[in-house]
């Protein structure tokens, strides 16, 4: 009687160290995540604000002044620096896919506000070549706009995740 009740003991145990283990590593997992989300949100932002640091720095004269063709060192400048932030995101993009599950509904919704996101700001990168200079404001505000969207949806998901949902 007393070797059964130590097998029992011992199954008990090696349970709760499996249990335990689970639980380690799924906050890891999630820990893991909140750090790519983060750091994708944040290049995310500094997009935005160097879109919107160009939309206070320079007026609509002085865009149709500064052609991007006529090689403005400042508009150059401006250019690189946004669209380096912008070669980023398809790396940050696939990673988090890598941590979502795509049948969800939530995932497909967030892969379309992600793409909405991405054509906003290609549509503000057109302005470095001299179309549409007047919509430029409207175009930075629909960028933070679909930002915000993408940021709560994605947001929503990690918390989901941490509570053990999704």
């Amino acid at each position: 009687q007393n070797i059964e009740s130590n097998k029992i003991l011992i199954e008990s145990q090696n349970e709760l160290k499996i249990n335990e283990l689970k639980a380690i590593y799924k906050q890891k997992w999630i820990d893991d995540l909140r750090i790519l989300v983060s750091t994708y949100l944040s290049t995310l932002e500094k997009i935005s604000n160097r879109l919107i640091f160009i939309n206070h720095t320079f007026t609509t004269e002085n865009y149709t002044n500064l052609r991007f063709i006529e090689n403005s060192s400042e508009r150059l400048n401006e250019y690189e620096e946004i669209n380096a932030l912008f070669q980023e995101i398809p790396t940050y993009s696939a990673r988090l896919s890598l941590y979502l599950e795509k049948k969800k509904k939530k995932y497909q919704r967030l892969l379309e506000r992600e793409k909405i996101l991405q054509a906003s700001i290609c549509t503000v990168f057109a302005v470095f070549f001299g179309e549409d200079v007047d919509q430029l404001g409207d175009k930075i505000r629909k960028v933070q706009s679909n930002l915000n969207e993408f940021q709560n949806l994605l947001i929503s998901i990690i918390l989901d995740k941490d509570l053990g949902g999704v």
